[in-house]
């Protein structure tokens, strides 16, 4: 009796109403693939989650610090976004991924929220669809150099 009575507090806290999802406008699910070289980026450890790569979606003028929930890579470098509901709102994002190793972004925080130079538009045409991104290959933007600093005051 006592296990029952328990059991039956601990439904009730937790509800019983069936599809508990969130709820959201419809919007676009993103997938996409994020490599290196041309290659998926190396996890040392996937069996226990260690260096994991994460990739975020913020949308373009969210406010400082905040970021988009960031969703972990598969193995080959695929990540699907969904964001809240049934996909992302139209709009301009921008593409954070980062990879933490002993506490430390393994790409120095250059793909870091207020940094990456990686982004992507989801247009108003495309709610309630999917859309499959190129491939997202760091090595590009790691060889882009930014212009001497003299060039840009000439400008």
């Amino acid at each position: 009796m006592k296990y029952s009575l328990l059991v039956v507090v601990v439904l009730s806290i937790l509800g019983c109403s069936g599809d508990d999802s969130p709820k959201g406008p419809p919007g676009v699910v993103i997938k996409g693939r994020v490599v290196k070289g041309g290659q998926p980026i190396h996890v040392p450890r996937p069996d226990i989650s260690y260096g994991l790569v994460e990739v975020s979606l913020i949308a373009e003028g969210s406010q400082a610090g905040t970021s988009g929930e960031p969703v972990s890579m598969n193995l080959d470098g695929t990540f699907e976004v969904s964001g809240i509901g049934k996909g992302l709102a139209a709009g301009k994002y921008k593409v954070a991924v980062r990879q933490l190793i002993d506490a430390k972004d393994s790409f120095g925080g250059v793909f870091s929220a207020a940094k990456t130079p990686i982004t992507i538009e989801i247009p108003p045409g495309k709610v309630g669809s999917e859309i499959k991104l190129e491939d997202i290959d760091l090595d590009k933007y790691l060889s882009e150099k930014p212009e001497d600093e003299k060039e840009k005051k000439k400008k």
